[in-house]
């Protein structure tokens, strides 16, 4: 009760080719993390939007090629992570929080569903902000 929950879409979205039943998993895990990151409390966005990636932000990002995708971003007003949280966030196990509270596998498991879904996740985090998870699916 304590978050407030945003979804942004734009009105002519692209049609992609995906597993719904593990897009619905990615985005429960990612809704799960923003809710322990913020404490039960703050801003949940949730956007869809398509967009042209071009060769200078493809050198900049990891995994992401040019082209067209249709993006969807998780962002949460949470905590935010440090550097050396998010360069390990997406590794297998890997969690910050307390034992038996979490296994450290829902942005792993992201991570491999949008590889194995020929897409890409991208990771922003500030700490005291909050985070975004940007996940692109091409087009």
């Amino acid at each position: 009760p304590g978050i407030e929950i945003a979804t942004i879409a734009a009105p002519d979205l692209w049609n992609i080719r995906i597993d719904p039943d593990g897009l619905e998993n990615v985005l429960l895990n990612l809704a799960i993390n923003a809710r322990d990151a913020m404490g039960g409390r703050g801003h949940l966005t949730i956007e869809a939007d398509n967009i042209q990636v071009d060769e200078r932000y493809a050198r900049s990002h990891d995994g992401i090629e040019q082209g067209r995708y249709v993006m969807l971003a998780v962002s949460d007003t949470g905590c935010g992570m440090n550097e050396d949280v998010r360069r390990r966030a997406l590794e297998p196990f890997f969690t910050t929080k307390p034992a038996g509270e979490g296994s450290g596998l829902g942005l792993s498991m992201a991570h491999g569903f949008m590889r194995q879904s020929g897409g890409t996740l991208d990771l922003y985090s500030e700490v005291g902000v909050g985070s975004t998870i940007k996940l692109y699916f091409p087009y």
